[in-house]
């Protein structure tokens, strides 16, 4: 990605895990396991702010008419940047990053939906 003329280049890995409780506020959690969990314990405060910035931006609207996303929990596995990459190009791979999982599985307090499923479910009501 170009923005300006500097190349920005971010690499995230994010997953999204429902929550029991809608009433608990969205917290980033870093994946304590596996080879990443020394790098995200690195990161500097700037980026991670940068990736809650677009973690809340693609939960504010969902997959499903444009509602905000409830219930989960976000935990970011991996994070890799070039220097000079800027926090607007962490914010935007957020939201996409954010936007693909949603698209892969819409969830509710109650229980996990697949998309397809919903789709099924949605074009009966039409």
């Amino acid at each position: 990605m170009y923005l300006g003329s500097s190349r920005s280049s971010v690499n995230m890995t994010l997953s999204l895990e429902p929550q029991e409780s809608l009433a608990v506020p969205l917290s980033l959690e870093l994946d304590k396991q596996g080879e990443n969990a020394a790098k995200l314990t690195h990161l500097s405060p700037r980026l991670l702010a940068a990736v809650r910035r677009g973690i809340a931006a693609g939960l504010a609207s969902g997959p499903l008419l444009g509602c905000p996303v409830l219930g989960v929990r976000p935990v970011l596995h991996a994070l890799d940047t070039t220097p000079g990459t800027s926090d607007t190009a962490i914010v935007a791979t957020a939201v996409q990053c954010v936007h693909k999982v949603t698209l892969l599985k819409c969830f509710s307090p109650y229980s996990i939906i697949g998309l397809k499923k919903l789709n099924q479910q949605i074009r009966f009501l039409v």
